[in-house]
């Protein structure tokens, strides 16, 4: 677990919602000028009401605390999270059969405490369908036999395909220590129309070119370009400058199609 920052960072941020003693609460009666104080990131929604209502909302911690940034549009139930950390870490290096049957042991437990329906939250593939068989409880047959949830879910923790890998250098069979950085520290470009940190890196193996968007919110391949085998990228440097790490200036950086892509200090 420890080795990926993005799922130490999800428990560290919204961990609150796996507490066991977290049940769903149902307030009636509340008065008008009523404070709830509730844990960060725990889902809230009033009772349906035909009448006019307003809530105000507002987030506080101590002064001085490291407490990270509210994002009104982050809500994370225990189904939610879980479902993420399980996404995250199925393809680990390191992770065993165990594990994830662990993983799925703890997903189905939630599930069957939440009363809302969590796997359309997820993308179209075996996982959100696997997601979607625990909130039903209808397990499929296997070998015309009946299976429990426990045989299920032993079933699935086999499949290491079960949930798409966070790793964009599992489609090139290959991994960090065979990619050369060959762009200076502190580079920036447009990624999606947004202003971004870039490092470019070079496979000394095949001579691939990648661009890596750091950032600490995200590890899956949105914030890769190139790691696709489809994708081409080229750095071509000026001749004089061929040994020197790119800095937007002493060459020119290409994508698949061509396009220059813009890169500046």
């Amino acid at each position: 677990l420890r080795q990926n920052m993005r799922a130490v960072s999800l428990l560290e941020d919204f961990g609150d919602v796996l507490s066991p003693g977290l049940e769903w609460k149902e307030l009636l009666g509340v008065r008008s000028g009523s404070l709830l104080s509730l844990p960060g990131s725990v889902v809230h929604a009033g009772p349906p009401s035909q009448c006019f209502r307003a809530v105000l909302f507002f987030s506080a911690s101590p002064a001085g605390s490291n407490v990270p940034e509210y994002d009104p549009d982050t809500q994370y139930t225990a189904v939610m999270l879980c479902g993420n950390m399980t996404s995250l870490l199925w393809q680990q290096e390191g992770m065993t059969f165990p594990d994830r049957r662990f993983l799925l042991q703890m997903l189905a437990l939630y599930i069957d405490k939440s009363n809302s329906k969590m796997s359309n939250h997820f993308a179209e593939g075996d996982f959100s369908e696997c997601m979607e068989v625990l909130e039903s409880k209808k397990y499929p047959k296997k070998e015309n036999l009946a299976q429990t949830r426990l045989q299920y879910i032993e079933t699935m923790a086999k499949k290491l395909t079960l949930c798409p890998s966070c790793d964009p250098f599992q489609h090139l069979s290959t991994s960090m220590s065979e990619l050369d950085q060959v762009s200076v520290d502190g580079l920036l470009t447009n990624f999606d129309e947004v202003l971004c940190p870039v490092v470019i890196y070079k496979n000394r193996i095949n001579g691939k070119i990648l661009l890596n968007y750091p950032s600490e919110n995200d590890t899956d391949l949105l914030t890769w370009e190139g790691s696709l085998k489809e994708e081409k990228y080229t750095l071509d440097f000026h001749e004089k400058y061929s040994s020197d790490r790119f800095d937007g200036k002493n060459g020119k950086l290409f994508d698949t199609d061509g396009s220059v892509i813009t890169c500046w200090l």
